[in-house]
């Protein structure tokens, strides 16, 4: 499919902003298109997985690897890991928060369930947070910073399992 500049960006806006924004707007669909999918087309957060199926027809990439942390930039984060691991590249990873969000998660199911819209929210948080630590994990292996790379992925398999 050929690639357009939307009309909704300014013309000063530069390249890479332009596809930072549209790449977060592509992981946000993502996410929550698969999430109400389920919800029947009655449910107004089914104009998720609409859009989603949509843009999915049509050939547009929603991989959830695109979605970008708040306050990461795809350009720098690359380069930064391979010169002192996550931290050197803006990335800040907290195993504490982590784990709080993992505890949030649990316990919102068990007071609300888990199809809750609630539970769905905590679930969302720490997956984002979890996909930034598996980020950072994969952005130090392509850096041949494999120990960084292995002590990020243990953290990240430990909450996810």
């Amino acid at each position: 499919p050929e690639r357009r500049r939307p009309s909704i960006f300014p013309p000063d806006a530069a390249d890479d902003e332009v596809a930072q924004f549209l790449e977060v707007i592509c992981g946000f669909l993502e996410k929550w298109g698969s999430r109400f999918e389920a919800e029947g087309s009655k449910s107004s957060l089914y104009a998720f997985a609409k859009v989603r199926k949509q843009l999915q027809k049509e050939g547009v990439n929603l991989s959830p690897s695109l979605f970008l942390a708040e306050g990461m930039s795809a350009s720098t984060d690359s380069a930064a890991v391979g010169s002192g691991g996550a931290a050197a590249a803006g990335v800040k990873l907290n195993e504490a928060a982590l784990e709080a969000l993992l505890t949030e998660f649990e316990d919102t199911c068990r007071r609300h369930g888990s199809t809750d819209p609630h539970a769905a929210d905590a679930k969302a948080r720490c997956e984002s947070e979890l996909g930034r630590w598996q980020l950072a994990a994969a952005q130090a292996a392509e850096q041949d910073d494999f120990s960084e790379s292995m002590r990020i992925s243990t953290v990240a398999h430990r909450i996810a399992n």
